[in-house]
């Protein structure tokens, strides 16, 4: 019985033992003793950052699949351009704002290659390649903003002063106070070495840092590639090793078997190549070869670029233009998790970093312009909403059933379902009523509304893109 007591109150000791060691993740046995660990990642980034942008850009270069990824997200993200609205009660302001935007999104750029949606079209570029992007605002002659796109190694690591080991100057409560830019990159000079540049120091005001933080305090951004690159890269050597491998199967299709020393074997060794018919001495012989492909190779690649897709974000589609395997519900449920990603990264990153601070300084240039009255100032900065561009549907018909139903039903506007579809609401209103006009002008009768189509029909119409995909 004694003893009996003794186990018992032993027992919370082990059990305390086996408890600390409840949480795999953190054990420090042999299963972890190859495992790396992130301590601190503003360190590993300001430590590689640049190294893996460089290596991204490659692939991005190189890999058919990551310059699709990349095509992808732009297209999706900024497409024909985010575009902004006033929402201004006055008409007559509202149109002046929209005019002179017109006129001001051709003058922007201070190299003049591309327009204002051009602009914002190489600013995701270089965020998802690069991690980060920097974008220097400056005052034209008009007195209107212009735009210069810096790349990240302008603002430099290596060569940043005390008190900016990122180049970036932070308060204490880790705000950025100014930015130290290079006027051009050092690799940018032809000559070599390159020449002593003094470094620019510019106010944060002055300058939109854009990338997606991870974490609270990340001063610098990563490449949007960084989770797959080395998948990228190992899948790219074997994509490459398998097609060398194939086409030397197929190329070499038959031995010559001759007798040593026979002018035969010289002959083919220097003469073999595709479709070649060759001469033999009498007696030789020729072996055909039967190539044998790798029947899961498809298969085995096919996983791994799953995986790319999903560390990159986009979807296996977008990264390899296969839809062999997709039906009706499968793609329409990874596009609409898809542009939950893209509304985040047009409205918490491009809108917030970018668009905002363009739309504050058009207005106050228009306010000093006498566009309209300084009164009214803050009411135009913050009626203005910005749209991004118009996502295709993946079944027009039943998405516009859909919205018409929800403006019947009063959950939502016209006017919210047109900005959704990509388009102006008073531009879409003033079309229809110039349309109407014009057709009571000329007696021409409205075509009739097309007809509604049975909810019955719309399963039987699912199932059947099931069963053909």
């Amino acid at each position: 019985m004694r003893q009996w007591f003794r186990r018992v109150l032993a027992r919370p000791a082990a059990d305390a033992g086996k408890q600390a060691l409840a949480l795999e993740a953190g054990g420090r046995g042999r299963r972890w003793q190859s495992a790396a660990e992130v301590t601190n990642l503003q360190a590993d980034i300001r430590t590689s950052g640049a190294l893996i942008a460089r290596r991204a850009q490659f692939y991005v270069q190189n890999n058919c699949h990551a310059a699709a990824a990349v095509r992808g997200l732009v297209a999706n993200i900024i497409g024909p351009g985010i575009k902004p609205r006033s929402t201004h009660p006055q008409k007559s302001l509202r149109e002046r704002l929209h005019q002179r935007w017109a006129v001001w999104i051709d003058e922007c750029d201070v190299t003049g290659n591309c327009d204002f949606y051009g602009v914002q079209a190489l600013v995701a570029r270089m965020m998802v390649v690069d991690g980060e992007v920097f974008v220097r605002f400056a005052t034209g002659v008009d007195g209107f903003p212009r735009l210069q796109v810096l790349h990240a190694d302008q603002v430099t690591r290596d060569l940043a002063p005390v008190g900016a080991p990122d180049g970036i100057e932070h308060d204490n409560w880790g705000a950025p106070v100014a930015y130290h830019v290079l006027p051009r990159r050092t690799s940018d000079w032809q000559q070599f070495p390159a020449p002593q540049q003094t470094l620019i120091r510019l106010l944060a005001r002055d300058v939109a840092h854009i990338f997606d933080p991870m974490e609270a305090g990340q001063r610098r951004g990563l490449s949007w590639l960084s989770p797959a690159l080395t998948k990228i890269s190992e899948t790219d050597q074997m994509d490459d090793a398998a097609l060398a491998s194939a086409k030397i199967r197929n190329l070499i299709s038959a031995a010559v078997t001759a007798p040593e020393g026979s002018e035969a074997m010289r002959s083919a060794a220097v003469d073999w190549v595709p479709g070649a018919m060759l001469p033999l001495d009498p007696g030789s012989d020729v072996e055909f070869f039967e190539p044998k492909e790798s029947g899961a190779y498809g298969e085995f690649l096919q996983t791994h670029l799953r995986a790319i897709a999903v560390g990159i974000g986009v979807p296996y589609e977008l990264l390899t233009g296969d839809l062999s395997q997709v039906n009706y519900s499968s793609i329409r449920a990874g596009i609409v998790e898809f542009r939950k990603r893209l509304q985040h990264w047009q409205y918490n990153i491009i809108g917030r970093r970018l668009l905002r601070p363009v739309g504050q300084r058009f207005v106050t240039a228009s306010m000093a312009a006498g566009i309209f009255a300084p009164a009214k100032w803050q009411d135009a900065i913050r009626l203005v909403e910005w749209q991004p561009p118009k996502q295709e549907w993946v079944d027009p018909l039943k998405d516009v059933q859909a919205g018409a139903l929800a403006v019947d039903a009063g959950f939502t506007s016209r006017s919210a379902i047109i900005s959704e579809m990509g388009y102006d609401p008073e531009i879409v209103d003033a079309e229809i009523a110039a349309d109407n006009e014009r057709a009571a002008a000329l007696g021409i009768l409205q075509a009739p509304a097309a007809p509604a189509v049975d909810e019955g029909d719309d399963g039987e119409e699912e199932k059947g893109d099931d069963r053909a995909a």
